[in-house]
């Protein structure tokens, strides 16, 4: 069973996580995740400024190729209101998958680190 995090952290950034095996049954989980993702996000900008989002992929497994555009939805979706966004801990396969989903969502704000420390160094020294 998948798992799906949001989290409006004490240190201004916002903590998302994605683990496990999303398949064709989770998809809808998956879509309920993103649209509490966005409030989040949205609820978070009101406050002032564009958002900062980590987002922890390393206990990520795989996921159903629909899954993509969910996600690919999302980050388009969130751009106007995220300064910069980074994931952390992706195998291969997946940084494979989220190359993918940048390129759908046209954002350039968003890159993949293999460390939360790297991930959170980067978003704290680009943004803001």
């Amino acid at each position: 069973m998948p798992e799906f995090t949001v989290e409006a952290g004490k240190d201004g950034i916002i903590h998302l996580a994605l683990k496990g095996h999303i398949g064709s049954e989770h998809l809808t989980g998956l879509s309920v995740w993103a649209e509490e993702v966005k409030r989040v996000v949205r609820r978070e900008h009101e406050k002032g400024e564009k958002v900062l989002v980590v987002t922890d992929i390393s206990k990520l497994e795989n996921y159903h190729p629909e899954a993509l555009s969910t996600l690919a939805e999302l980050l388009k979706a969130n751009e106007p209101y995220i300064e910069r966004s980074a994931t952390f801990g992706g195998s291969q396969f997946i940084i494979i998958a989220q190359d993918i989903i940048r390129a759908l969502s046209g954002r350039t704000n968003f890159r993949g680190f293999q460390t939360e420390a790297e991930a959170l160094q980067w978003l704290k020294e680009q943004g803001r």
